[in-house]
């Protein structure tokens, strides 16, 4: 959605989220986010965004036969991407699906050489979802068309029972410069 809300969405500010369309951040506080459609995300991003997490937040995709399932999805066009950080803990979660099941996934469209998926501080805990009985797609906790950086905080990465299960993909590469990082195929 193109929201533009600088309040939090819970009046007392103890949970929710708040939207601030000058910075593309994105900030979670306490929150259960839950993709409600197939082939459907819980956060889905269409451009370079930070999300910023306090407390425990968890993003789960919806399931699909056919479609895809991913936590988190965002497409980026330049060199941006997407950045993880915060002081509290964020969970996201790929279920079963036909297609695509991912933890978190970025992925430029035109296929430039563009964009990054960026671990900044917190901890993140990215869990892919199983293939189902398609079986045939892959799944993976973190996955990039370009590169992965963790610069910092606490990674886990799982892919979920499939073919091409992995915990972390970046098609430019990973690095791992700080922090703690587990990366797990299904």
């Amino acid at each position: 959605r193109n929201i533009e809300t600088s309040t939090w969405s819970n009046s007392a500010g103890s949970s929710g989220w708040k939207w601030d369309k000058d910075t593309s951040t994105l900030k979670l506080k306490n929150m259960i986010i839950v993709g409600t459609d197939t082939g459907s995300f819980g956060i889905q991003g269409g451009q370079n965004i930070s999300i910023v997490y306090e407390g425990v937040n968890v993003v789960c995709g919806g399931t699909s036969a056919s479609g895809d399932s991913c936590g988190i999805m965002d497409e980026v066009m330049d060199e941006e991407g997407l950045s993880l950080s915060g002081g509290g803990t964020l969970i996201a979660l790929g279920r079963q699906a036909g297609k695509s099941r991912c933890g978190i996934q970025l992925s430029n469209p035109e296929e430039e050489d563009t964009g990054s998926l960026k671990v900044i501080s917190g901890k993140v805990i990215a869990l892919g979802g199983d293939a189902g009985e398609s079986g045939d797609a892959g799944s993976c906790g973190l996955s990039a068309s370009k590169k992965i950086q963790i610069v910092g905080g606490d990674v886990t990465a799982v892919g979920g029972a499939a073919v091409g299960s992995c915990g972390i993909a970046g098609g430019a590469g990973v690095s791992v410069n700080s922090g703690h990082t587990v990366a797990v195929g299904g």
